[in-house]
């Protein structure tokens, strides 16, 4: 698109807007946009995962990790466990169990982004009154990205900087890495199941999030046949 003399938007995280940075030369039609990034595990660790689901990620159109604020893999609008509790995935992910190991020395998590764009969640916001409307984070690093949200018809107000990466932490660090990482992988390895090393590394947790689910469960079939 690029050697079309097309313009392009890349969206990515803040390794991958620095790989393209690298690769492309020509940047007068390219406009970068990276997100404030906690880490990322392995893509075979989310297939792996799905399978055990009952789901396999090669005949997803579409896949959601969060849905305002359920933290929830969610394919098709529908979430892959039941009644909105959180999965294996997200517990492991929200615990900083299994992103890759470069991810907690991240050279990329700093004020000094990479991108013209950053994009994030405006956790601590001031903007207390716009909450239930969904408030992300944008900071512009270059005249080509500033000129681009002033264009988007967003309803675009002023922060504190200084809140916000208070709020923001991987603008100043990377993610700590969890003291079960190291128990999680050898869980996986010994038993080559993304559940069972969970429950083997985080019982506590795991236990909780089943006790949520049947709650759940039992409020909604109350709702189901509450007489009308």
């Amino acid at each position: 698109l690029l050697k079309a003399n097309q313009k392009v938007l890349f969206i990515g995280l803040p390794c991958q807007v620095a790989a393209v940075n690298q690769f492309i030369k020509d940047k007068t039609n390219l406009v970068t946009a990276d997100l404030i990034c906690h880490g990322t595990p392995s893509p075979y660790l989310l297939k792996k995962c799905l399978q055990e689901y009952g789901h396999d990620i090669n005949t997803f159109t579409d896949i959601n990790f969060r849905i305002k604020s359920l933290y929830e893999l969610n394919r098709d609008g529908k979430p892959i466990a039941a009644f909105h509790t959180m999965d294996n995935y997200l517990i492991a992910f929200l615990h900083s169990y299994d992103y890759t190991e470069n991810c907690y020395s991240c050279k990329f998590a700093t004020l000094d982004r990479v991108s013209d764009i950053t994009l994030g969640d405006s956790w601590g916001t001031e903007l207390s009154g716009e909450v239930k409307n969904g408030v992300s984070l944008i900071l512009c690093q270059s005249e080509k990205g500033k000129e681009l949200i002033e264009s988007a018809g967003l309803n675009l107000l002023d922060v504190d900087i200084n809140n916000a990466i208070s709020h923001n932490e991987q603008l100043n660090k990377p993610s700590k890495c969890s003291k079960s990482r190291d128990q999680f992988f050898e869980n996986y390895n010994r038993y080559n199941n993304f559940g069972k090393a969970l429950v083997k590394t985080a019982p506590g947790i795991v236990a909780k999030e089943k006790v949520k689910s049947i709650v759940k469960y039992i409020v909604r079939g109350v709702g189901e046949h509450r007489p009308s």
